[in-house]
């Protein structure tokens, strides 16, 4: 995978601060490829939109909602508590974690919160489109952000490298658009006749365009937006303004617009 092996260990404890922190040595930093991160992530995001094609609002919601507060739990836990709490984690998710997480809550919570919100908050096709504009959009933008670097250099290439917000990039920002669209066009016209009430029938081609667009480009727009450098001022509860939270939230609102 060209991707650098990397190995999650903990100082041990010294004698009299058995309650202290363990120490993280080595964890993914953020500029790192991490394609177990992406795939993780990505996998993970079309397993919840299956689900969320074979269960009704309410099944869904009493699905995920526990497993939500069970992560916000065992999350409070290893950032305020440590010791056991924390070896236990990392070593079970170590590998998928960015050394920037190891003093705040993961992507996965946020990604979570993200579905939950999104399919309490918007009819079934747009929480839908708002899973799968999350589970391909954002491993896709990483990837042709970091892609861009190696082209040759040219009018293109500064284009293509050239920053929006922030860190990004706009070839990650198109990257993200378009590989959304097409992911977001082909899930409706594969599983609408499950996801829509009404059946595939009542779905034209326009609308579905109509959709996967809005809720492509919005997801594009929160995920430039998003910034993780702006955290709650609660040291026991620090809480971010995460893409994994933002993306879903837009991308299903531009969706409803055409509902």
């Amino acid at each position: 995978t060209g991707e650098a092996e990397q190995v999650t260990t903990i100082a041990p404890e010294e004698k009299g601060a058995t309650d202290e922190k363990p120490a993280i040595s080595t964890l993914h930093k953020r500029s790192d490829a991490h394609w177990s991160r992406k795939a993780f992530h990505a996998g993970m995001g079309l397993a919840v939109a299956t689900c969320r094609t074979g269960l009704d609002q309410s099944g869904f919601l009493r699905l995920f909602t526990p497993l939500l507060l069970l992560s916000f739990f065992i999350e409070v836990l290893r950032i305020n508590v440590g010791g056991f709490v924390e070896r236990t984690f990392l070593k079970i998710g170590g590998r998928l974690m960015r050394d920037d997480e190891s003093n705040k809550f993961t992507t996965t919570c946020y990604f979570q919160l993200g579905v939950v919100l999104a399919v309490m908050l918007f009819p079934a096709p747009a929480s839908l489109l708002a899973i799968v504009t999350l589970a391909i959009g954002d491993p896709v933008a990483s990837i042709f952000g970091r892609a861009s670097a190696s082209l040759p250099p040219s009018k293109l290439k500064n284009f293509l490298r050239r920053k929006t917000i922030g860190s990004k990039s706009v070839a990650g920002s198109l990257a993200f658009a378009v590989a959304a669209f097409i992911a977001n066009v082909a899930v409706l016209r594969v599983v609408a006749s499950v996801a829509l009430p009404a059946g595939a029938d009542s779905f034209a081609i326009p609308r579905i365009f109509a959709m996967s667009l809005a809720a492509a480009v919005a997801g594009s727009i929160a995920e430039l937006c998003a910034n993780d450098a702006f955290t709650l001022p609660w040291k026991r509860l620090p809480l971010t303004l995460d893409d994994n939270l933002t993306i879903p939230l837009a991308a299903g609102a531009a969706a409803s617009f055409f509902l």
